[in-house]
C-alpha cells in the first residue's frame, strides 16, 4: 500500500462521484447535441471510455440541465438467460426491471402487468409520471441487443416499442455502442423516431488530453508528474510495436491514445511508486526498478506483446496487470 489513495480507477469505467479528466470537450459537445437533438447514438472504438464518460460526465450535466435521468441500462445483459415466459419481449423485461431497481426509496413494487409495454411503463408508473422533469433514457453496450441469440423478431418487437415509447417528446435518450456494430442497427433505424440520424463518434484520446488524465488525477491528491515523466508516459502509450513476417519488430508512434491502458498504467505505477511522503514524480522515479516486478519473460509479457504495448514503463505496468 502507498499510504495515499490512489487517483486511477484501472481497468474499470468511471461512477458518478469520480472525476474524469481530459474529456472536457468531449462532454460539452455531447451535452449541446443531446439536449438539442433528443436521441443521440454515441458510438466509439473499444476502449475509448462510452461508459466513463456517460456516468462521470452526461447524468451530472443532464440533472444540472433539470432532467429525470434514469437508471442506466444494459437491454441486452443477460436476456439470453431469461427462462421466464410472462416476461414478455425480453430487452423490454430488461429494462423495466433496470429502472425498478433504481426507483426511489420508499417506493411502491411494480404490480405484475403482464406483456407490459415499455411506453406504458413509462407514462404509467408513479415515480415516473409525477415527476415534472424531461426524462433521458440511456443505453450502454448496446451492441448486446444485436449480438444476443434471440429472435430477430424479438429485437424488432423490442425496437417498435422504443420507438412508441420515443415518440413521447418528454423523452429524451442516449444509445452507446461499440462502432463496429454500428451498421448492424440498419434493419431496425426505421422503426426509431429520426431514426438514430444524430451521432457523436467518441475519439481516443489525444496528446494533450492524455496528459491531463494523467497529470490532474495526481494533482488532486498532492502529487506532480514532472514534465519529463509525463512526457514519457505519453510517448511510450502512444507507441506500438508488431512483429513483422520475418520477426523483425516495426515501431510505430500513434496520434492517439487509449483511456484504457492509461488508466491501467498509472493505477500500476501509482501502486509500485508513490509513498505517503511522495510530493514529485519524476522520469528518473519512472525508470527506476520496483521490487517485485514481473518476470519480462512470463505470461504478463506474453501478453502485452500481443496487444502491442511492449517496451519500458508502460510495458512493466501492462505485466503486472496482464499477470
Amino acid at each position: 500500500m502507498t499510504g495515499k489513495k490512489n487517483p486511477y480507477v484501472g481497468p474499470r469505467a468511471f461512477r458518478p462521484d469520480e472525476t474524469l479528466y481530459g474529456r472536457d470537450d468531449e462532454s460539452r459537445a455531447l451535452l449541446d447535441l443531446l439536449i438539442a437533438e433528443r436521441i443521440v447514438l454515441l458510438y466509439s472504438p473499444s476502449g475509448a471510455g462510452k461508459t466513463s464518460l456517460i456516468q462521470a460526465k452526461v447524468i451530472a450535466q443532464m440533472r444540472a440541465e433539470d432532467y429525470q435521468v434514469l437508471p442506466i441500462v444494459r437491454p441486452g445483459a443477460d436476456v439470453d438467460t431469461l427462462e421466464r415466459p410472462d416476461l414478455g419481449n425480453p430487452f423490454v423485461a430488461r429494462v423495466i426491471a433496470t429502472c425498478e431497481d433504481g426507483k426511489p426509496d420508499g417506493e411502491p413494487p411494480l404490480a405484475n402487468v403482464p406483456g407490459i409495454t415499455l411506453a406504458s411503463y413509462l407514462s404509467q408508473r408513479s415515480w415516473i409520471r409525477g415527476d415534472a422533469r424531461l426524462k433521458l433514457l440511456i443505453f450502454d453496450q448496446f451492441e448486446e441487443v444485436l449480438t444476443s441469440s434471440q429472435l430477430d423478431k424479438d429485437k424488432a418487437d423490442f425496437f417498435a416499442q422504443l420507438g412508441d415509447a420515443l415518440r413521447n417528446q418528454e423523452i429524451w435518450a442516449l444509445f452507446a455502442m461499440r462502432e463496429e456494430y454500428s451498421a448492424e442497427l440498419d434493419s431496425y433505424r426505421h422503426l426509431l423516431p429520426t431514426r438514430l440520424a444524430s451521432h457523436f463518434r467518441l475519439q481516443l484520446l489525444g496528446p494533450e488530453a492524455a496528459e491531463k488524465a494523467i497529470r490532474n488525477p495526481a494533482e488532486s491528491v498532492g502529487v506532480r508528474f514532472d514534465e519529463q515523466a509525463v512526457g514519457q508516459l505519453v510517448r511510450e502509450l502512444a507507441t506500438v510495436r508488431e512483429r513483422s513476417g520475418d520477426d523483425v519488430v516495426i515501431e510505430r508512434r500513434l496520434p492517439i491514445i487509449e483511456p484504457f491502458y492509461l488508466q491501467i498504467v498509472c493505477h500500476q505505477l501509482w501502486e509500485r511508486k508513490v509513498l505517503p511522503e511522495t510530493r514529485l514524480i519524476t522520469s528518473a522515479d519512472l525508470n527506476r526498478d520496483a521490487a517485485g516486478q514481473v518476470d519480462g519473460g512470463g505470461i504478463g509479457a506474453q501478453t502485452a506483446e500481443r496487444h502491442g504495448r511492449t517496451g519500458g514503463i508502460v510495458e512493466q505496468a501492462l505485466e503486472e496487470y496482464y499477470a
